[in-house]
């Protein structure tokens, strides 16, 4: 049997149940038994992978031939799958692949245990990569529950099935284990060319390293180039991440950039893997201290911020009425304002209506006038749900969670300052946009 026979299979027989033919598949193991037993193996489950003692060649036990079968064209130094490993179906092969297609062994998994599992047939085939948006447009259209006009179309998604999709994807996080490339010899040091340009632009404005805007364009230099050699290597899935990479890789492989402590900055050209010059210690000791006591600092002011901003607005209420208001913010509609304005209520054609990722996409372009708590016509400070939106009025007190958001970004943008590192960031910004 091939691989490809033996994928089908275990999809037919829905052997991809068992967490131990997962691992069977993405990793290599040896078990100790007599081949030539007529009966399963003892500890085996259906379908899953094995090895023979010499480790030469690769069966599986064949509940539907009650035998172990051998499989056919794979090397047995490798794992059966990978999760990048190429598959061709098509319809024939499996019935909701709606035309001939070229996937990934990684796809069809996620597709196994996210749809097929629990809904079968009803769900399509997902030739993508899996995230967040994607799951939730696909249920967000397909949940209904029972008083849902729709609840009986053949695409609806009960909750019990929709809470069993989701357990099934929890239940794939321990596959990381054996899907996730966690480190390669690239990735252990740096390549000799990027060190030999480093070494090259710093000669070249040696007399103006410790100015930002030139250190900051010297290390987007570096780790653009770091990025796209990084993207060749076995672990471009795990480590090209722009933390990692900036944060990271950038300190312990280029440089430590300029390290700024209690208003004295040091320029430190060498890495952490190169050896930090010992001279520059203290200054590197004073950047770590001044971090974690600014990170606390802020951390507390921000937490101030929350209980102030909790205190001043916690009796401000949102109403299920209409305050009847003609004013709002106008918004020119891109991708931001569609992500951001949905469940918000805007004026079409002269009418109240629900924004929705359908309509705001519909307008794209155009300027639309949205209802806004600012404008809203109620008495103390409340609002009307219209001015406050769909999403805020399920919750007659959620003025009050929206306005501590506001202490809770100073916080979260503190404690990301801290580990920041040695990159500097340039950033472009239009005075117009931010002050009018």
């Amino acid at each position: 049997m091939n691989q490809k026979q033996y994928l089908m299979a275990v999809i037919r027989n829905r052997a991809y149940r068992e967490r131990t033919w997962v691992f069977s598949v993405l990793s290599i193991a040896q078990h100790e038994f007599n081949w030539n037993l007529p009966d399963q193996p003892q500890g085996l489950t259906p379908y899953q992978v094995i090895r023979t003692e010499d480790m030469s060649q690769i069966g599986f036990w064949d509940p539907e031939a009650g035998q172990i079968t051998m499989l056919e064209g794979l090397d047995p130094n490798f794992p059966v799958f990978r999760p990048d490993d190429p598959i061709e179906l098509s319809p024939s092969d499996w019935a909701i692949i709606e035309e001939p297609i070229e996937t990934k062994f990684g796809r069809v998994l996620v597709n196994l245990y996210y749809f097929y599992d629990v809904l079968g047939d009803r769900a399509p085939f997902f030739n993508q990569e899996f995230n967040r948006g994607m799951l939730e447009d696909f249920f967000d259209k397909r949940f209904r529950n029972s008083d849902h006009p729709r609840f009986n179309d053949p695409d609806t998604i009960t909750y019990d099935e929709f809470k069993a999709c989701i357990n099934n994807g929890f239940a794939m996080a321990p596959f990381s284990r054996v899907c996730v490339a966690t480190a390669c010899p690239e990735t252990m040091y740096p390549p000799k060319w990027l060190i030999e340009m480093r070494d090259k632009l710093f000669e070249e404005h040696k007399d103006s390293l410790s100015d930002p805007l030139v250190m900051g364009r010297i290390q987007d230099t570096l780790l653009k180039a770091y990025k796209e050699f990084l993207a060749t290597t076995p672990s471009k899935n795990s480590f090209i991440k722009a933390k990692t990479v900036n944060d990271a890789f950038n300190k312990m492989f280029l440089s430590g950039g300029i390290s700024t402590n209690f208003g004295v900055s040091t320029v430190v050209t060498r890495s952490l893997y190169e050896g930090w010059d010992l001279k520059q210690l203290p200054a590197l000791a004073n950047s770590a201290i001044e971090a974690s006591f600014g990170r606390g600092a802020s951390t507390a002011d921000g937490g101030e911020k929350v209980k102030m901003l909790i205190r001043a607005t916690q009796n401000i209420m949102i109403t299920q009425d209409d305050c009847g208001a003609t004013l709002g913010m106008p918004w020119l509609v891109d991708q931001h304002v569609v992500k951001s304005q949905v469940n918000a209520y805007g004026y079409i054609n002269g009418q109240t209506t629900l924004l929705t990722k359908e309509n705001l996409t519909a307008m794209m372009g155009k300027v639309i006038m949205v209802r806004s708590p600012q404008f809203c016509k109620k008495s103390h400070g409340d609002t009307c749900r219209y001015c406050a939106g769909a999403h805020n009025a399920t919750n007659a007190r959620g003025t009050s969670s929206g306005a501590s958001a506001v202490g809770s970004k100073i916080m979260l943008l503190s404690m990301k300052a801290m580990h920041k590192g040695s990159k500097i960031d340039l950033v472009e910004l239009d005075l117009d946009e931010i002050f009018f």
